[in-house]
């Protein structure tokens, strides 16, 4: 969800299972940082893999006690550290750890955001109007933050 669409660690832990419309493709952020509410469209790849985690979800965890999309084995939801330790066992075990500095989880979002940038001037779209719309959809409070 970081990588796909952009969201902060605490937006997708954050994700209700009612917030996530893998049918139309949207996944809807509550009242995040700065109290701002956004829908946020999302790939139909991204929407596919929902779907099945979902339903993986949902057979080997029937009894789920958290209203969040995203559990662990106990069926609560997940802890902000919990995300972060299989992050640093990944990059690890990618050999991302040698890097300096390492990647952090964060850094998946920004991977998004320069992604998008990087394709609109690939399509030879004039980047700066869209700046705004890259804004919004990543949740940002001022289009500074942005740039």
């Amino acid at each position: 969800m970081l990588a796909a669409c952009g969201l902060r660690v605490s937006e997708a832990l954050r994700l209700g299972r009612d917030d996530i419309d893998p049918s139309r493709g949207v996944l809807v952020i509550w009242a995040t940082k700065f109290r701002k509410s956004r829908l946020v469209p999302m790939h139909t790849t991204t929407a596919c893999a929902l779907r099945i985690y979902a339903e993986r979800r949902d057979r080997l965890v029937p009894h789920a006690t958290g209203r969040t999309f995203f559990i662990g084995d106990s069926g609560r939801s997940l802890a902000y550290s919990t995300v972060r330790t299989v992050f640093m066992r990944l990059r690890r075990a990618l050999g991302w750890a040698a890097f300096d500095p390492r990647p952090r989880i964060h850094d998946l979002r920004h991977t998004f955001a320069c992604g998008r940038l990087r394709d609109w001037y690939t399509e030879g779209l004039d980047v700066a109007p869209r700046v705004a719309h890259l804004a919004t959809y990543l949740g940002h409070a001022h289009i500074t933050d942005t740039y």
